[in-house]
């Protein structure tokens, strides 16, 4: 939301002024929800040269201004409770077009949704934190980029305290994280020891994959895997699926599935079907159930059952895969957008079939689905 003129910054052209400002504006999480749904916290300008964090109340429809300051408000997130909202401050959004890891950031906030208790808890300059989730009403795990390790950390945050501290002593390539219990699987790789890049990254774990709590309450495990490849992690990705409650694992090696006791089970679907280097970091939904998955990457999807069979469900013509895919409530099926159209496949027929199409331009396919009304 943009309401007044936007006022002059000294010593930036009004170029790049413009760029961080709207780059703020349209970057993800800009605005939330409260969890009662009757307010709306939201990144706008008025009448200053940055975005700040307003919130609006459906209840009185009024807009109020709950920060203000030179850095660019992103990120907005509420406490599951609502007790709190936190969003980051952003110094400059076009960071990441050199290749890192999101803005440069000079750290993340806090604020009542009565616009009392505004304060800054965590100072990490360039070091974009991304909140995983929330684990109670005032703390939530998060991981954030380490440029001067070319890793990643892991910690927790006590909005209250606040305070926080790492969960995982040392850098890693990637994590996925359930924040309902609290689990994270996290996968460390093996370093050179003479490896220049990774001098400033302080003490590490044994290279492999770890059950973490983010809680506290559990010890960490290591699992009997092979460690995750160090020089790209285009050639693995971690993720997690309430519905299945369980950690999944794409790799040169497969697919495999991790339960919260740190089972480890390998899919039937083999490296060379499903290639890891064409997937994304959400490569998996399951059902509503949780007996089934679709599995999908840029060339194609696949429907794995309750009995363990793998079968394919559509071929790209094109490359251009699936972007995303939806369940259909009642389980009986699913909807997927690919070659820009949007298609349901229905299992008792086992017909896949296009609803709609051309979705838009010919060369834009990232799409996202959700529901609205199921």
């Amino acid at each position: 939301m943009v309401t007044q003129p936007i006022s002059p910054v000294t010593g930036v052209t009004q170029e790049d002024q413009y760029k961080n400002l709207f780059g703020a504006l349209a970057h993800e999480n800009s605005l939330a929800w409260s969890p009662d749904g009757s307010k709306l916290a939201f990144a706008g300008i008025q009448a200053s040269s940055s975005v700040d964090l307003f919130l609006y109340s459906s209840l009185d429809r009024t807009v109020r201004r709950l920060s203000s300051g030179p850095a660019q408000t992103v990120d907005i997130s509420w406490s599951p409770g609502g007790s709190y909202i936190v969003s980051t401050g952003a110094t400059d959004m076009h960071w990441a077009q050199g290749g890192d890891d999101g803005p440069a950031t000079e750290g993340v906030w806090v604020v009542r949704p009565d616009g009392n208790g505004l304060h800054e808890i965590l100072s990490q300059p360039n070091h974009f934190p991304n909140r995983l989730g929330w684990v109670n009403d005032q703390s939530y795990a998060y991981i954030f980029g380490n440029m001067a390790c070319w890793m990643y950390g892991l910690s927790f945050m006590d909005v209250q305290k606040p305070n926080h501290y790492s969960l995982v002593p040392g850098p890693m390539r990637e994590l996925a994280f359930d924040p309902n219990t609290g689990a994270a699987l996290v996968g460390v790789s093996e370093i050179a020891s003479g490896d220049a890049r990774f001098q400033g990254c302080g003490p590490k774990l044994d290279p492999g994959y770890y059950l973490f709590s983010v809680f506290g309450n559990k010890p960490s495990q290591k699992l009997n895997l092979a460690a995750p490849p160090l020089e790209s992690l285009s050639n693995y990705f971690l993720a997690w699926s309430p519905e299945a409650r369980r950690f999944f694992i794409a790799s040169d090696k497969g697919i495999t599935t991790i339960d919260l006791r740190g089972r480890a089970t390998q899919l039937n679907l083999s490296a060379q079907e499903f290639d890891v280097t064409r997937a994304r970091m959400d490569f998996v939904r399951a059902s509503p159930n949780g007996t089934e998955l679709v599995l999908f990457n840029d060339l194609g999807l696949w429907l794995s059952g309750p009995d363990g069979s793998i079968k394919p469900i559509f071929t790209a013509s094109n490359n251009s895969g699936a972007p995303d895919v939806l369940w259909l409530p009642d389980g009986s099926g699913f909807l997927f957008t690919t070659e820009n159209k949007l298609y349901r496949y229905l299992e008792k027929v086992g017909r896949t079939e296009a609803l709609t199409g051309p979705l838009s331009a010919p060369n834009f396919n990232d799409w996202k689905l959700y529901w609205i009304l199921p």
